[in-house]
């Protein structure tokens, strides 16, 4: 130190080394963690890139799935077309239809689908869809009386609501 209480030009330059060290360590650490970083994020997309293929696979697959059992179906009702078609026999093309139409329905049973209930039974918007209303006195209130278009259920899940026509019982007549 010197007279004055400040630093000498040697203890300067000694602290100066010892920051531009710290500072080198430091910039090291930095270099370190940023090529870390970058490995990392190098990393993560190619494991998205992966994902991604592989859940195009998958869907690919599923629909490959699907396709294969649905493809019977599809052939037999070409078979009833043209078997019908050969013999001009509308008694054969409705049988054939109706076996390719049992033949579907338990597809559709296999996969899980059911159809929703509608006519008779009390409206749910959870699963219904009225598009109509109407006022027919010997039907109760909220009551499905006709089916526009079926709905259906997956493993119990709605996937497609079914559009009714539903009684309403019109109070205001009865007084």
């Amino acid at each position: 130190m010197t007279k004055n209480n400040e630093p000498s030009k040697g203890e300067v330059v000694e602290n100066l080394e010892l920051s531009l060290d710290e500072l080198k360590e430091k910039a090291k650490l930095a270099d370190d963690y940023l090529e870390h970083l970058q490995r990392l994020k190098a990393e993560f997309d190619n494991y998205r890139k992966r994902i991604n293929q592989k859940n195009q696979e998958l869907i690919l697959n599923i629909k490959a799935n699907i396709i294969l059992e649905i493809l019977p179906i599809y052939e037999n009702l070409e078979k009833a077309i043209d078997n019908a078609q050969r013999q001009s026999n509308l008694e054969a093309l409705i049988s054939g239809l109706n076996l390719v139409l049992k033949q579907f329905k338990e597809f559709l049973n296999k996969e899980g689908v059911e159809k929703i209930p509608t006519i008779g039974e009390k409206f749910n918007p959870e699963i219904h869809e009225a598009v109509a209303i109407t006022h027919k006195k010997d039907y109760e209130d909220e009551v499905i009386v006709n089916e526009i278009s079926p709905g259906y259920l997956i493993n119990g899940k709605l996937m497609k609501a079914a559009k009714v026509i539903v009684n309403k019982i019109d109070e205001t007549k009865d007084n």
